[in-house]
């Protein structure tokens, strides 16, 4: 292909790409290679030919930084999740890179004193300084999060604040007579479960329970909802069962 077919092959595509455009196909032409495309001609009338040269190390790195990144993550979200994935695989290769020092006999210096991992299973419940949601309406209580018995829920829990010793049906009958007076709620999606290393002194997050509806993402799509479901303790008595709750 001579440098005249190149240019009028580029010159015939840049004035019949718009039907791309009129049928929704793309947006917009920001692509490195259809730039790149508008300097070849250039360059190889100053640099000459260009021996030896192809786009395969540009689609190698494709391969590796976009496409096995992308079908790494669960398809939501992508970005975030592609940006993790190589951000670990470069961690994964640096250690790799680690291993082969070492046994190459080039140890580093041992630590003096070694510290054991912590075996403290206690556990701190740590929650946000502000709620993820300041006013959500009891009907989207039930609604959007599942909770289905959340205002008879919400009326028994009053009363056994207010009365702790009502028990059974008195109990029952308090609370569906209770007028609670208040339409809207605030809504924390995280709990968090902070634990202390009893040699290093250092906090952690042991675990966390997620109070989720589904939402939408960074680019417009459906997040799904998630709710975590957790064992309550409602008292320390043993003879208390413990109540499952989502």
């Amino acid at each position: 292909m001579t440098l005249h077919s190149m240019s009028d092959a580029l010159e015939c595509f840049h004035a019949n790409k718009g039907i791309f455009i009129d049928l929704a196909i793309r947006s917009n032409f920001h692509i490195p290679k259809i730039h790149f495309m508008n300097h070849y001609v250039d360059s190889i009338k100053r640099a000459g030919t260009l021996d030896n040269f192809n786009t395969e190390y540009t689609e190698r790195l494709h391969i590796d930084l976009a496409k096995d990144a992308y079908h790494a993550t669960n398809k939501k979200d992508e970005i975030s999740q592609m940006t993790i994935w190589l951000e670990r695989k470069e961690k994964v290769m640096k250690h790799a890179a680690y291993i082969e020092w070492v046994k190459a006999d080039k140890h580093p210096p041992l630590r003096s004193h070694w510290i054991p991992p912590g075996f403290n299973l206690t556990r701190t419940i740590k929650m946000a300084k502000h709620p993820s949601v300041y006013m959500v309406k009891i009907s989207d209580v039930v609604q959007m999060y599942g909770a289905t018995f959340f205002k008879a829920a919400l009326a028994r829990f009053v009363i056994q604040l207010q009365r702790p010793n009502l028990l059974g049906a008195r109990l029952d009958d308090a609370a569906s007579g209770l007028f609670l007076g208040v339409s809207h709620v605030s809504s924390y999606h995280r709990i968090k479960y902070i634990c202390q290393d009893i040699f290093t002194g250092r906090s952690s997050t042991a675990d966390s329970i997620h109070v989720q509806p589904s939402r939408k993402g960074n680019y417009g799509r459906t997040v799904p909802g998630r709710f975590d479901t957790v064992l309550v303790n409602v008292s320390d008595s043993s003879s208390v069962p413990l109540d499952i709750s989502q």
